[in-house]
């Protein structure tokens, strides 16, 4: 039943209105492609790259003085490191430098 209205609906052409008047805009109030369609595209999609290369801008700027900051507080860590490490090492060494000479002395 709900088949045959279905297929019914599909067949019969949609009934169209009509108006005694014809209601049209002024010609003047429509824009035509010719009188500036494309400068006023070119000029929106201009603003649009300009406003995404200072936003891009903005944050590639921002990760790289984050990443160059991780990098010399990670470079600072290790001069420590290494700074305490090479004076366990020279006191090691000057104990096995004066343990040598007294081993030399016998």
């Amino acid at each position: 039943m709900y088949a045959r209205a279905f297929s019914r609906a599909l067949v019969q052409p949609a009934r169209s209105i009509h108006t005694s008047r014809v209601i049209q805009a002024p010609a003047s109030s429509v824009p035509s492609a010719s009188q500036g369609g494309f400068r006023v595209k070119l000029g929106a999609f201009l603003v649009g790259a300009a406003a995404a290369s200072f936003g891009g801008y903005y944050r590639l700027e921002q990760d790289v003085w984050k990443s160059s900051e991780a990098i010399e507080d990670a470079v600072l860590g290790l001069q420590g490191d290494m700074i305490a490490t090479q004076k366990a090492l020279q006191a090691r060494i000057t104990k096995l430098e004066a343990r040598l000479d007294a081993v030399e002395k016998k």
